[in-house]
C-alpha cells in the first residue's frame, strides 16, 4: 500500500512473535479485506510464528501484538465473504488457538490456528514435490573467495541415493 512518508516505515518490537503482525497493524482493514490472499498469507505467517498461539508460549513466542493482529485478520478475512460480518472479539490465547478459522483462511483443511500452524510448519519440511534443482536451490549458499571463486553449499533434506534416484526419474520423464 502507498506510503505517504517516501523515508519509510520502520517499527521494531522484539516481543512480538511475528513481523506479519507488524504489517497487519500498518495495514488498513479495508485493503485487508479486499486482498483475501494477502489475508491468509499474513495469518498463515502469525499461525507458524507464533506456533498456533499455544498458551504456554504467551510472552515467549508472541505477545499481545500478535493476538490484536490476528482478531483484525479474522475479522478482515470475514468481511472479504461478508460485508456485514461483525467484528471478531478480542481472544486470549486458548480461544484464539482454537477459534473456528474464517473459511478463506482453512489452508490445508486446518479449521483452527492451531491446526494451521501444524499444517504449515509439518508442509515446510515437505520436500517431495521438489526437483533436484530446486532441491539444490532450497537452501544454497554462495561464498565469494579471492581471485573471482565462489563456493556453493546446499543441504539436501534426502539421502544422497534418493536424490540420483530422484535426478534419475526427472530426467526420464523429460526424454519421455
Amino acid at each position: 500500500f502507498p506510503l505517504s512518508d517516501p523515508s519509510g516505515i520502520r517499527v521494531v518490537d522484539t516481543a512480538v512473535g511475528s513481523t506479519c503482525s507488524l504489517i497487519t497493524e500498518l495495514m488498513p482493514s479495508e485493503i485487508l479485506s479486499s486482498s483475501p490472499a494477502l489475508g491468509v498469507l499474513l495469518l498463515g505467517a502469525i499461525a507458524v510464528d507464533c506456533r498456533g498461539f499455544d498458551p504456554s508460549l504467551m510472552d515467549v513466542k508472541y505477545s499481545m501484538r500478535d493476538l490484536v493482529a490476528c482478531r483484525k485478520l479474522f475479522t478482515a478475512l470475514l468481511r472479504a465473504d461478508d460485508d456485514a460480518a461483525p467484528s471478531v472479539p478480542l481472544r486470549s490465547p486458548a480461544e484464539q488457538q482454537d477459534a473456528p478459522l474464517p473459511l478463506l483462511a482453512r489452508v490445508g483443511g486446518a479449521t483452527s490456528m492451531r491446526e494451521l500452524s501444524a499444517h504449515l510448519l509439518a508442509a515446510r519440511y515437505d520436500v517431495s514435490q521438489l526437483t533436484p534443482c530446486e532441491l539444490l536451490r532450497h537452501d544454497y549458499k554462495e561464498v565469494h573467495v579471492t581471485d573471482g571463486v565462489r563456493i556453493g553449499v546446499a543441504a539436501v533434506c534426502i539421502t544422497a541415493k534418493q536424490l540420483l534416484e530422484l535426478s534419475r526419474r526427472s530426467k526420464d520423464s523429460l526424454q519421455g
